[in-house]
């Protein structure tokens, strides 16, 4: 009777994990992304719930204003301002963000190293 309880516990926490995980993770605070379909722009996720937004095509990194703004996660949503400020889906798996809305992908990042967060909040 221990070992069929103990299994069914198990069983219970390790289906947690899976549907947990495949939901995807949390936008880390002050991490840095890489648009991959324009590779020369950048989005900082920072801690304080704003997001920046960079480019370096002309080989400086320079902000974008426009583009720069509050966002905010909860539950596999985003909002920000890459979304027009409406809500979207939101999953990371590994290195790689997807934003979507309605089944279609708006944007693919890819985490970075650099530019770093602080550089990013230094523009």
């Amino acid at each position: 009777m221990k070992k069929l309880s103990l299994l069914a516990v198990l069983t219970v926490l390790i289906g947690s994990a899976l549907f947990v995980t495949s939901c995807g993770g949390k936008v880390q605070a002050d991490s840095v992304w890489q648009n991959k379909a324009t590779p020369t722009t950048y989005y900082c996720f920072c801690a304080d719930g704003k997001m920046i937004a960079a480019s370096n095509f002309t080989g400086t990194l320079r902000k974008f204003p426009a583009f720069s703004g509050d966002y905010t996660t909860k539950g596999g949503k985003i909002k920000c301002p890459l979304t027009g400020a409406m809500e979207a889906d939101y999953k990371i798996k590994g290195e790689t963000m997807t934003i979507s809305r309605a089944g279609v992908t708006l944007y693919e990042l890819k985490k970075v190293s650099s530019p770093t967060a602080k550089e990013m909040k230094a523009l």
